[in-house]
């Protein structure tokens, strides 16, 4: 895959001609999201750090109707996604059931509440 990015049109061309397999897929894919990541204004090209992160490394900010998340994929980089608040509600229902389930089996092997929840 060739790809190049012209930063003052703000696009990209990219030629794809070949046969490839799970592996070098996603290797394309990481640099088309890369790609689209810069062309998008979302990452400091200096730090390759998104440009909501550059302060820390967590952050979210609000977003109309939801939340704006920065998630760090292994192959992909940093995704940058909108989570409508619907979905975040359920997220956050998902999570606390976790983390409940997960005190409560604790709580039963008398672990006490010093034992880290990874």
């Amino acid at each position: 895959m060739e790809l190049t990015i012209d930063h003052e049109a703000r696009t990209a061309t990219v030629s794809i001609n070949g046969t490839y397999n799970a592996d070098e897929l996603l290797g394309m894919m990481s640099r088309l999201a890369h790609a689209k990541a810069i062309l998008g204004g979302e990452i400091d090209e200096a730090s390759g750090t998104p440009i909501q992160l550059c302060a820390g490394a967590v952050d979210a900010g609000p977003a109309a109707g939801g939340m704006r998340l920065a998630i760090r994929h292994p192959e992909l980089g940093w995704v940058l996604t909108h989570v409508p608040l619907a979905r975040l509600a359920e997220l956050l229902a998902i999570g606390a059931s976790v983390l409940a389930a997960e005190l409560g089996a604790r709580g039963a092997r008398g672990s006490g509440s010093a034992a880290p929840i990874q």
